[in-house]
């Protein structure tokens, strides 16, 4: 199931990156807006259906503090994907994908400031994430300064014709 999950949610950011392109052309709280309400009008079926089956019982929140938690987790999850989209529209879905992976070498981090033991392995991982997302953001910064280039090169071409 979360292998299901990866692969849709990767379509779901390179067909938004390639079908939208640049951000000015969405309203971002419109888009948002028909991704919930699309949310809403079809993911409840599968919930229904998970309840039906036993599998997954559908209970409302039990305290106050539950209700606060899941308040919490709306605001960041709100506010994480809405940051994320700007990012991948502004860059590529690749480079904040690989953006997203630093998380790891934070984790890493964070274990040693708080005096955690960590294996050799684990810091060659956090390390080749590092690498690779300096090596994803310079190669994209390359494309993106040739393509600048080749937009000036058209444009004194389209003006001396």
């Amino acid at each position: 199931m979360a292998l299901v999950s990866a692969v849709v949610y990767a379509l779901y950011v390179t067909l938004l990156k390639v079908r939208i392109g640049v951000e000015s052309r969405v309203n971002m709280q419109l888009f948002f807006g028909f991704v919930g309400l699309y949310n809403v009008l079809t993911c409840w079926i599968i919930g229904a259906v998970l309840h039906i089956l036993d599998v997954e019982p559908f209970e409302l929140p039990s305290s106050y503090i539950v209700i606060k938690a899941i308040l919490i987790n709306m605001a960041f999850t709100i506010s994480s994907d809405y940051i994320y989209v700007l990012a991948m529209l502004k860059t590529t879905p690749i480079v904040v994908t690989v953006g997203l992976s630093l998380t790891i070498p934070l984790a890493v981090i964070g274990d040693v400031l708080l005096g955690r033991t960590v294996r050799n392995l684990v810091l060659v991982g956090a390390t080749l994430v590092l690498v690779s997302f300096v090596v994803v953001g310079l190669d994209d910064a390359r494309i993106r300064s040739v393509k600048a280039d080749s937009t000036v090169v058209d444009d004194s071409l389209e003006r001396t014709d």
